[in-house]
């Protein structure tokens, strides 16, 4: 791919990568088809072939986007720790292992907060896979690498036997940061192991404490909402109770009105037949008026 394509696509994906999962595809399409309506079929085809990120990977990018600091942290501290547990043993492994779990749990609930933030609804199963995608970055630093470009198609797996397969995880337009291969078995037994820093893990201690703090305000506010809903349910039953009564109350005067409707009906055609036979006993009465002058006319 010519050099100016290839910078014109990174471009591109970057962008398009900031989007949410809905938005994607149509901004993707719209691009493709303004780089064909310019001419650009190499342009064109590059953009098309950028695939929409699934709902983990998209959100691993926007803790890229939106918490930087924290996932440098976390990333920069995982880099030292790979390189000092070389020397643990295995309780002290055991600690480190625990430690980035809390580190992963927290930064699993920072994203779905994000996520909300965002308008976006993450599900159980999309959070395991930011959690295992985390967790990935934490031990193999090709993982890394993947997560800090900001373009996942896809989320990672650390089997812990394995390195972590990233085949199709990143957008072909965005190359992954430089990483350094780790030294061989022997240039490990070679090197000094270099620990983290104290500002490193008091800086990693304070995300977790931070974010958990940030978790426990949330729920304790959506106890205060569950607590403001039950105090609502008593006039909810008490509207929901006068709101069938007038119901009732509705339906009734709608029978009454029907009935007294029938009534006027009825009275009407009653009227009706009663006018007529008046009319014709005042017709009779004129008539024997009109007899009884003849037959008393001088």
């Amino acid at each position: 791919m010519a050099t100016d394509v290839a910078a014109k696509l990174a471009d591109a994906a970057a962008a398009l990568y900031a989007l949410t999962p809905g938005e994607f595809t149509a901004a993707r399409n719209k691009r493709a088809r303004e780089a064909r309506a310019d001419g650009d079929k190499e342009f064109a085809a590059a953009i098309t072939a950028l695939r929409k990120p699934s709902a983990s990977a998209w959100l691993v990018n926007m803790l890229v986007r939106h918490r930087t600091d924290q996932i440098s942290q976390v990333l920069d501290l995982a880099a030292s720790l790979r390189e000092a547990q070389q020397d643990l043993d295995a309780q002290e492994l055991r600690e480190l292992g625990r430690q980035r779990q809390q580190l992963v749990a927290a930064l699993t609930r920072e994203g779905r907060r994000l996520a909300s933030d965002l308008g976006e609804h993450l599900s159980d199963a999309a959070a395991d896979e930011v959690g295992q995608t985390l967790q990935a970055a934490m031990v193999d630093a090709w993982a890394a690498a993947a997560v800090r470009t900001g373009a996942l198609v896809r989320p990672l797996l650390a089997t812990g036997v394995e390195a972590v397969d990233l085949a199709g995880a990143v957008a072909v337009a965005v190359p992954t940061a430089s990483v350094e291969r780790e030294p061989d078995r022997g240039a490990r037994k070679r090197a000094k192991p270099r620990g983290p820093s104290k500002e490193q893990v008091s800086a990693a201690r304070a995300l977790v404490v931070e974010t958990e703090k940030q978790a426990d305000a949330a729920r304790a506010r959506v106890e205060e909402i569950d607590d403001e809903a039950e105090a609502l349910e008593p006039r909810r039953e008490r509207l929901e109770r006068e709101l069938r009564e007038l119901r009732d109350q509705v339906r009734d005067a709608e029978q009454a009105l029907a009935e007294v409707a029938q009534d006027a009906d009825r009275l009407e055609r009653e009227r009706g037949r009663a006018e007529r036979k008046a009319d014709g006993a005042e017709a009779k009465a004129a008539q024997a008026r009109a007899a009884l002058e003849r037959l008393t006319a001088p």
